[in-house]
């Protein structure tokens, strides 16, 4: 990322290059207390969001695996006393 000159000493702004992920110009904003910002075209990281200029929502999508459960002890309660089906040892013949 690079500083760009700023003539408000209290503004910060810096310019992603083009190889840095988004997620992680974010977490260095973040980190900066700056934000993530766009015109439409432009994104940008600074300490204020100008006029014209919006905050651009970045959140980790990753997929998280949820645990596993197991439900067999609790179907085990309920279906105590219902038989369980035979298991079919030829296959079924469809339209017969």
């Amino acid at each position: 990322m690079l500083p760009v000159e700023v003539h408000d000493p209290a503004i910060r702004v810096i310019i992603p290059s083009g190889e840095d992920r988004l997620y992680d110009v974010a977490e260095k904003a973040l980190a900066d207390q700056m934000y993530v910002i766009h015109n439409g075209s432009t994104v940008l990281v600074c300490s204020i969001i100008p006029a014209g200029w919006k905050k651009l929502a970045v959140k980790d999508k990753t997929p998280k695996k949820p645990p596993q459960i197991n439900h067999s002890s609790a179907i085990g309660g309920v279906l105590s006393g219902v038989p369980v089906l035979p298991v079919l040892s030829a296959p079924l013949k469809i339209g017969a």
